[in-house]
This record gives structure tokens, C-alpha cells and sequence, in this order.
């Protein structure tokens, strides 16, 4: 789960759509992807897990997160550190 979910941010990251999303709208998106995926994988979880899977699909998001932003205050920051790097390359 853990490996996908990093895969998930990062494409999300290096994706420069929704420049006024906020941190907490970012780790929703990137859970929704997550669990869409998972929907698609035939007998994942059941329905009475789901809230559970959710849950633990969001701190593992807010964790990886943290570790892939780190030193940036938010997403908007991180990302204009990102387009700003690209530039000067």
C-alpha cells in the first residue's frame, strides 16, 4: 500500500494542476485515487473495512507527504520551489 500511495504523490506532485489546492484537499485527492485503484482489485476489502482501509490510507498519504515536502511549509510552497527549479534548468 505504501509504495503506491508514494507513486501516487509523486505523479501528483510533479503534476502543476490545482496550484490553490490545499494540503488537506491534496491528501483527499491522493486518497481517492488510491481507493479508486483499489476498487478495481476484486476483493480487496468489504464494505464494513472500507471506513477503516480509508483511514489508514490517510495517514500513510499525510506521512509520505510530510516526507516529500519536507522543508516546504505547504503544497503551493513545495510546488513553486518545483516550477522555480525547473526554470532555472
Amino acid at each position: 500500500m505504501k509504495t503506491e500511495i508514494a507513486k501516487i504523490i509523486d505523479a501528483e506532485l510533479n503534476s502543476l494542476t490545482s496550484w490553490n489546492e490545499t494540503n488537506t484537499d491534496f491528501i483527499r485527492r491522493v486518497c481517492q485515487i488510491y481507493m479508486d485503484m483499489v476498487h478495481t482489485k476484486k476483493g480487496y476489502t468489504t464494505p464494513s473495512l472500507l471506513k477503516e482501509v480509508l483511514e489508514e490510507v490517510e495517514i500513510e498519504a499525510v506521512e509520505i507527504f510530510r516526507v516529500k515536502t519536507y522543508g516546504h511549509y505547504n503544497l503551493a510552497s513545495y510546488r513553486r520551489s518545483r516550477a522555480n527549479a525547473r526554470q532555472c534548468n
